[in-house]
């Protein structure tokens, strides 16, 4: 059992203009959530949550407006403003305290009632929908200190911080998240670990976001200054700091004994004097090198001198299979790309004040294990194992979060572990040739860029099966193979190594062959031979021509083979030639209605033409149709409207073609009626 005198935190709540600016607040955080997308919109659910401070709970003050408020943020591109968007309040995860003391005093914060003697804290969160049109590098997600209109309540900073100044409560808080949507969506990392933010002067002590990235991007945290919008302005500006403190040392601290985690975040400090000061973590989200969005945290750090609870600490232990490096006071597991042996330590939880510790975790790779002995005792032990054999290259932080039963405040830490997965050394090149359809002649194949070191290649099919295994120090094919993805698993002497996905592409058919019908045509009447052409397939026709379509004038039976790697298709179509003593055939009637008979006033032709011209006349003399090429017929309209049924007449001039046949020669002059039915 630990004592807490009576701890009295002064809040101000100062009426100006019809509007209330709230002093009230310890803290806020800021992110969002990819929702969905439609054309070149995307939609994003933006998350604000507030921590507050229930001592400052007076009638008729801000910390009431909370509840229900209605925060704005605005939507930027760039520095241009382009919406506002009034957020919801969330009741089912808002008016909740999270007081970080033990149950027996669950009923004597101020949270319970204002004149109690302990401190306590309230989250309240609120969300919406936000879309934004189109891709940027610079989209920002930005709240201003507006946290509802009904009262009007604006987040100002709370007069007790100390290590800035903070314009007598006139600071108003500013949060923002960015994103960058140029190379796909994104959602911003979450905080999983609560911000309880009382800390015991000359006790070590440890502070984590506990930042969990859905998108496995690569994270980067930094203590960045706290921002404001004054009274009167829309543009943010950092906060002045007051000497010796900054926005990359904001605490007062024993020497040495500071230290900020870039990698996962996690600050470790022994606060050596009793002062409150503002603190905020910057989170930004790397993809292939390339920052794709950030989110942050603002919290007021209350340092205390009249408690003696120490922090539960968590010490790694039987550390197996990975190398151990220090990073600014931290702790971080390397192991290479591909490595096959389980990585696995221990952590044995201590309370040097003998209390019950209680542990959760999150943020566990995918295929990891924690097994927690004893939790909830004096002694509880953690059992950390992963097999990190097919994880890509980059930090993964797991997080602990230790709470003991200290009386009346517990002390609980977020401590964060990191192992990183170190990229193998030798990159490789890797491609694929597909199969025949029906068939299982595939390939995949690999090859090192630079390098002739023996390496292992094992093939494993899309069920995790190994089909092939072999040392190499030329890369390897597998051949013969079918449709399908493919793992192959490159290894060195020492376990460590690539992981390739190859997915073969589609099967590739036969060529296709569509040949006309067998024809017979009017003497000298040249007759079109096609197929489509295809991609990879080469072309034979009997006449020795090697494209894909031929003109023929001439009787026989003229026959084509295609040929690709998967091997050779053959069809023939025959044509034959009879002596005509006409050259058009012209219907007398056609009704355009569009069931796909008759539709068009369609002229056949029987023998080659050097000239031809088509006209047609309504009844009172009137052209409605014109046409200088046999195959453009009539369709039965007249200025983009159905012509009236009825009769009209038509109009043919043609001149033979001179190389026709003796029998046919000289110009061609055909009229006659033509009747239009529907």
């Amino acid at each position: 059992m630990k004592t807490l005198s009576a701890i009295l935190i002064l809040f101000l709540v100062t009426g100006i203009a019809g509007t209330v600016h709230a002093n009230h607040l310890l803290g806020g955080e800021i992110g969002y959530t990819f929702v969905s997308s439609s054309g070149n919109n995307q939609t994003y659910q933006v998350r604000l949550a507030f921590f507050a401070d229930c001592s400052s709970n007076l009638p008729g003050g801000a910390f009431g407006a909370l509840i229900g408020a209605n925060p704005g943020v605005r939507l930027f591109k760039g520095n241009t403003q382009l919406s506002l968007t009034r957020l919801r309040y969330v009741p089912a995860e808002s008016n909740i305290e999270i007081t970080p003391v033990c149950p027996d005093e669950a009923g004597n914060t101020a949270c319970i009632n204002i004149n109690n003697p302990l401190p306590g804290i309230k989250k309240f969160v609120y969300t919406g929908n936000i879309t934004v049109s189109g891709v940027s590098a610079d989209w920002r997600f930005a709240f201003e200190g507006d946290i509802s209109t009904n009262p009007g309540t604006f987040a100002g900073r709370s007069v007790i911080v100390q290590n800035a100044d903070v314009l007598g409560g006139s600071s108003q808080m500013y949060l923002e998240a960015t994103l960058n949507n140029t190379t796909g969506v994104n959602s911003s990392t979450l905080f999983t670990s609560l911000p309880t933010p009382f800390f015991c002067v000359n006790k070590a002590q440890t502070y984590s976001l506990g930042a969990a990235d859905s998108d496995n991007d690569n994270l980067t945290f930094s203590l960045v200054p706290a921002q404001q919008v004054t009274t009167g302005t829309t543009t943010p500006e950092d906060i002045t700091y007051l000497f010796p403190f900054s926005a990359t040392a904001p605490l007062p601290v024993a020497t040495g004994t500071f230290n900020f985690n870039t990698t996962n975040g996690q600050l470790n400090f022994t606060p050596n004097e009793v002062k409150n000061c503002v603190v905020v973590n910057l989170v930004e989200e790397f993809r292939n090198g390339v920052r794709v969005g950030s989110s942050m945290r603002e919290m007021i750090f209350i340092i205390l001198d009249n408690c003696s609870n120490d922090a539960p600490t968590g010490p790694v232990s039987n550390i197996k299979n990975a190398n151990i490096k220090s990073e600014n006071g931290n702790l971080i597991l390397e192991v290479c790309e591909g490595q096959e042996s389980d990585i696995s330590f221990d952590i044995n939880s201590a309370d040097i004040n003998g209390d019950n510790i209680n542990i959760t975790s999150a943020n566990l790779p995918e295929g990891a294990t924690l097994d927690i002995v004893n939790n909830g005792s004096t002694t509880p032990v953690l059992h950390f194992k992963w097999n990190a054999n097919k994880a890509t290259p980059g930090n993964y932080i797991i997080y602990v979060t230790y709470t003991d039963d200290g009386c009346p405040l517990v002390s609980s830490q977020t401590i964060a572990y990191t192992i990183r997965i170190l990229p193998f050394k030798t990159s490789f090149t890797h491609d694929a040739s597909p199969p025949c359809v029906n068939t299982s002649n595939g390939k995949a194949w690999a090859l090192p860029v630079n390098d002739a070191t023996v390496y292992e290649y094992r093939w494993l099919d899309a069920s995790g099966n190994i089909i092939r295994t072999v040392n190499s120090g030329a890369g390897d094919t597998l051949s013969n193979i079918p449709f399908g993805t493919y793992t192959l698993q490159i290894r060195d002497t020492g376990g460590c190594g690539k992981n390739l996905t190859i997915t073969l592409p589609d099967p590739i058919p036969l060529p296709e062959i569509v040949l006309p019908r067998d024809t017979t045509l009017c003497e000298g009447m040249p007759v079109d031979l096609s197929v489509n052409d295809q991609q990879g397939v080469t072309y034979l026709w009997s006449t020795g021509d090697t494209t894909c379509c031929i003109t023929v004038d001439r009787p026989g039976i003229y026959k084509l083979q295609a040929f690709n790697i998967c091997g050779v298709q053959e069809k023939s179509v025959k044509v034959d030639y009879v002596p005509c003593s006409y050259c058009l055939f012209v219907p007398n009637a056609f009704s355009p209605n569009g069931d796909g008979n008759n539709d068009v006033f369609k002229i056949t032709q029987t023998c080659p033409l050097d000239k031809y011209k088509l006209k047609i006349y309504n009844r009172w003399g009137q052209m409605v149709f014109v046409s200088y090429r046999v195959d453009n017929s009539w369709d039965g309209t007249y200025q983009g409207n159905a012509a009236d049924i009825g009769t009209y007449y038509y109009v043919i001039e043609a001149t033979i073609g001179a190389n026709n046949t003796e029998r046919h020669k000289g110009d061609i002059k055909l009229k006659g009626d033509i009747t239009l039915i529907r």
